[in-house]
């Protein structure tokens, strides 16, 4: 039968009746307790519900135009800020903090000119770290409050650390940063300004050091591997061990030719190379506007106009040093090595005549041994030893007798360094950065490129 159909005696409804049975039962108390029970979930579900909301919030420093500079004493306090044991009060901030790593959407030239059009000097406890050179870990850092919360902003070496009193989700850290971006151009003609009054630098290849390197090391396994030459002459009685000897040997030798040729080649490259880079870090500015003229001048003629087209001269090169003369000398075989010319009267290693096509040799001997000599003749590693260390010589005595002493030695460190800078404004060169590469990351700290995010285009 429908429930809903059915009727009592008493002309009531069935559910009317259900519901008296109910209660006479004893099954409503249960029921109600039940409920009760229910209730407190509910009510204890909406309550953490609400936490969680709470705590999904959206971060004050999101809203990045309220930022301020924070004050000496925040600055103070936010170093000595310590989280209580319970975890509770002010201070549990820091065990709130979130930290990310920079280095793929922010570049750090355009948030530094941004952050000090709006707040000034760069304020945070870091910069009191750093040494007055571009040798550090941290080069600038800024404390700002967001509301009661902290953000920390850092330049590490490439990278800029973000560092939030407030726990971030991933999109909250992509909503920060796109802000920080969207909010350059509100203060674009101050940040303008800032950039405007930056040195510009840019790094090149000094192609200086990186050949007196290579030319160093030849120089080394020549010097290594030129032990006194003695010709091949396998003895009648042991003849295959001085055959398998004799290999060893050969091999060495090639290796030792191959290195003379290459340290020929580059000596003249070395020296061009040096003046070139003599010329250009002190070529006085009224005359960088013709400076290929002179780069490209005869290398005599460029020796000549050093201390009259150059700062920092004390006196002209001195044509009747001996190592002038010879350092002219290897220069002149340059254009020969370099080009490849040919010379067979002067290059002679041997002599042969022929009768049609029957040879007549003028040297007797082994024909191996007669064809090493003829690789010492052509090669001639003592020659090639003291032509690099006759020019290494002169380039010495270049700078330091001829410049100033201060003048040598700014030089000197700017001929070793591999990646110098050149100043665009001024026309001038230095040393910038450290030779020593870093990475400057801190374990468990996320990069912004590992974010489950999609950045815009």
């Amino acid at each position: 039968m429908d429930v809903s159909q059915r009727r009592g005696a008493d002309g009531t409804s069935g559910l009317q009746g259900l519901t008296s049975d109910f209660r006479d039962s004893g099954l409503a108390s249960r029921y109600t307790a039940m409920k009760a029970s229910d209730c407190r979930k509910t009510l204890k579900s909406m309550s953490k519900n609400r936490t969680v909301s709470s705590h999904e919030k959206r971060p004050p420093c999101l809203d990045v135009a309220s930022w301020r500079c924070a004050t000496p004493e925040e600055v103070v306090r936010f170093i000595k800020e310590k989280p209580n044991k319970d975890g509770t009060g002010p201070s549990s901030r820091k065990s709130r903090r979130s930290v990310l790593a920079v280095r793929e959407n922010l570049v750090p030239v355009d948030l530094y000119c941004y952050l000090k059009a709006r707040f000034g000097e760069p304020n945070g406890f870091g910069n009191r770290l750093r040494a007055q050179h571009s040798d550090n870990l941290i080069h600038w850092e800024f404390l700002l409050k967001a509301g009661d919360d902290d953000v920390l902003i850092t330049g590490w070496i490439r990278q800029v650390r973000v560092v939030v009193s407030a726990r971030m989700t991933d999109q909250d850290w992509l909503n920060l940063i796109l802000a920080i971006k969207g909010d350059y151009k509100r203060v674009g003609k101050k940040k303008s300004l800032v950039l405007k009054s930056l040195e510009h630098w840019v790094i090149f290849p000094n192609r200086y050091a990186a050949i007196a390197d290579m030319c160093a090391d030849l120089h080394a396994k020549i010097i290594e591997n030129m032990a006194h030459f003695e010709n091949f002459k396998p003895s009648s009685r042991r003849f295959r061990g001085d055959i398998r000897r004799f290999g060893i040997w050969a091999k060495s030798r090639v290796e030792l030719y191959q290195n003379c040729l290459q340290l020929s080649v580059m000596t003249p490259i070395l020296a061009e190379a040096f003046i070139n880079l003599l010329i250009l870090a002190y070529c006085k500015p009224e005359l960088r506007a013709n400076l290929d003229l002179f780069i490209r001048e005869r290398i005599h003629k460029r020796l000549r106009g050093l201390n009259t087209k150059c700062i920092g001269f004390i006196r002209p090169v001195d044509e009747n040093l001996g190592t002038y003369g010879r350092f002219l000398k290897v220069m002149n075989k340059r254009n020969d090595t370099i080009h490849g010319n040919h010379d067979p009267e002067r290059e002679c290693v041997e002599r042969v005549y022929f009768e049609g096509t029957r040879p007549l040799f003028a040297q007797p001997g082994d024909a191996i041994g007669r064809y090493f000599q003829g690789l010492e003749r052509q090669y001639r590693p003592d020659l090639v030893v003291e032509d690099y260390e006759a020019v290494h010589k002169f380039l010495s005595d270049l700078t330091s007798s001829c410049l100033t002493p201060g003048y040598a030695a700014d030089f000197n460190r700017l001929a070793e360094d591999h990646y110098p800078g050149f100043d665009i404004r001024r026309r001038k060169m230095g040393c910038l950065l450290t030779p020593r590469y870093n990475s400057d990351h801190m374990q468990g700290v996320r990069f912004d490129d590992e974010l489950a995010v999609e950045w815009p285009c």
